[in-house]
Order: C-alpha cells, then structure tokens, then sequence
C-alpha cells in the first residue's frame, strides 16, 4: 500500500535533522559557485524572464534569480521563497532550482528535496513547469527523467515521488497570476555560519 503524502512527510521530517555543516571539498565547490556569479544579471543574453519556469501548487511569494557562467555553459537560478516553515527551528523556505544552458540550449535542471540534489533531464517543454507540494514546497520539475545524485535515502525518494504524483493528478494546473521576478534578495553563502545556508544550497555541475 502506498503511503500518504502527510505520512511519507513526517517519515521525512522524522528522519532528518538539520543538515550538517558542508566538508571542506563541498565548501570549496561553493565558494567557486559563488564566483560565477554574473554582476549584471538582467543581461539580455540569459534571458531569465522569458525561460522562468511556469509555476503550480503552493504559490511563491518571492522569487529571486541569480545567473552564473563559465565558458560555454550559462546556470540560471531561481529562488523560490515563502515567509513560513512547517518544521519549528528550521530554515527560511527557499526552494531553488537551477536551469542549465549549453550553446543557448536547456540541457539539466537541478532541485533539491530537503539536503539532497536532484538532477533533471528531457523536459515536456520550454519553459518547463514546476509543482510545489503544498506546505513542504517540494518543486516537481516536468522533466521526463530524473534522479537524486546526491543525499539520496529512501524517505527523499519516496518523497519526490509522491510529489510528482500529486503533480500528475492535478494535471499541472498553472497559478494565476505567476510571482514576478527579482534580482536582488537570494540567500547569500555564509562563510562562518555555513549551517544556515547549506541546506539550501544546490551544487551545479558547470
């Protein structure tokens, strides 16, 4: 029997605590991250307005974007916000997700389910859609193709799929209107309380 969403959640909470502080190599991968940021990120060139994902479900009350690059490849990444948490002592809920461009074509997505990173890949269309579960925002990226390469454990598994199933269900119903874009007001990487920003950080393979 399949587990409900409200159960397979507080498995998931149960089962985790707060993240642990990155290793140094996890540390290191951030900080070189950081530096790819682009200073001027409404550049037309990324085009971050025209490839925002479309969003359903839990409506964002923020979302910030910050673009990075190297070489050929071009990272841009939106941080989806809300003011609340369903975990008391948890962290600020942001949910990023971060579109990855080669040669001006989407080729991988990333998302993250609780300290785990997932990886995207054949997606329905441009722009794709994102599906927040409810109160544990959760996205669900309409990719054909997925897998966590990173944190994976069988609570976060069981997670994302019923997320993608609640997803299905509801056909991917779009919100109305969608949450307007800013280019200010990401989370920053703190280099001496990395505790309170690694758990929402995503480790991009640029």
């Amino acid at each position: 029997m399949w587990p409900t969403a409200g159960n397979a959640y507080r498995a998931l909470r149960d089962r985790l605590t707060l993240p642990p502080v990155p290793k140094q190599p996890e540390k290191d991968k951030l900080l070189d991250l950081e530096s790819l940021l682009v200073s001027s990120p409404r550049d037309s060139q990324y085009s971050f307005d025209s490839q925002k994902p479309l969003t359903c479900g839990a409506t964002p009350q923020r979302i910030p974007v910050e673009v990075r690059a190297k070489n050929d490849a071009i990272a841009i990444t939106y941080w989806y916000y809300w003011d609340y948490d369903i975990i008391r002592g948890d962290h600020e809920d942001w949910e990023p997700v971060s579109l990855v461009y080669k040669e001006g074509k989407l080729v991988l997505a990333y998302s993250r389910v609780h300290d785990a990173l997932v990886e995207h890949t054949q997606f329905w269309s441009e722009p794709i859609v994102l599906y927040f579960e409810g109160r544990s925002h959760t996205p669900a990226v309409n990719s054909t193709k997925r897998r966590i390469v990173r944190g994976s454990s069988v609570a976060k598994e069981e997670w994302l799929r019923i997320c993608y199933r609640n997803a299905k269900r509801l056909g991917w119903k779009l919100n109305s209107p969608q949450t307007p874009l800013m280019t200010t007001g990401a989370p920053k990487l703190d280099q001496i309380y990395w505790r309170t920003w690694g758990k929402h950080s995503i480790f991009l393979e640029l």
